[in-house]
């Protein structure tokens, strides 16, 4: 069943139960929308800014600032110290496959953790790796920026291009052949949300070993 802020409020009000004060499913529905960025229900629903379900959602930021205000605002400030985790589990018992950051740096690290991550395993670099008779990675550099407000639409995506290399440590023991790979890709980043983003997409374009030394 397709993901979306009914049935987040529902196991949010559901987890509630033992806490201080039992949510009303209407304020568990405000919470969420909070939690994704909104001062209302009714500001999220009339946003342009979401997909109509979660489901797509790989990561995200949620908005424990906008979440606690709200909760004071419905006169739930006893809740207040339980609300982030409670929206946490929520989000992630319902999308298991969603990483929840605690800052929008922390979503940024991610991300370049997954263009490292793919560029390393990506064959052509594999083989230009391997022709440098190396001692092992000495340094990785691929430079990412972005920002959560720089992404558009649910309906669209934003293409960046990374320019950057990979080094190596030569084995002195060995004939030296090279040790930088320069490296050229495109991260695609889609918005499903406010606070969340799709799964990030690397495309390598070329690895290869920078023979003029």
């Amino acid at each position: 069943m397709p993901v979306g802020i009914s049935a987040l409020a529902h196991t949010v009000r559901a987890q509630s139960n033992g806490l201080p004060v039992l949510l009303k499913l209407g304020h568990a529905q405000q919470l969420v929308a909070a939690a994704l960025g909104y001062k209302s229900l009714a500001a999220y629903q009339a946003s342009t800014e979401e997909s109509a379900f979660l489901d797509a959602a790989a990561h995200a930021v949620l908005d424990d600032e906008l979440l606690l205000e709200r909760a004071e605002q419905l006169g739930l400030t006893p809740l207040q110290p339980y609300l982030p985790h409670l929206l946490k589990s929520a989000f992630e018992q319902h999308l298991p496959g969603l990483a929840v950051h605690q800052s929008h740096d922390a979503l940024e690290d991610a991300v370049r953790d997954i263009v490292d991550a793919t560029v390393l395993n990506h064959g052509e670099t594999i083989s230009a790796m391997t022709v440098t008779n190396n001692d092992g990675i000495r340094e990785v550099y691929l430079p990412v920026d972005f920002e959560m407000d720089a992404l558009p639409s649910p309906d669209d995506f934003l293409e960046i291009p990374i320019e950057g290399h990979v080094t190596m440590k030569p084995d002195i023991e060995r004939p030296y052949v090279g040790h930088r790979i320069d490296v050229q890709a495109t991260l695609m980043l889609a918005r499903v949300g406010r606070v969340c983003i799709a799964a990030p997409v690397v495309h390598v374009e070329s690895a290869q070993l920078d023979y003029d030394w």
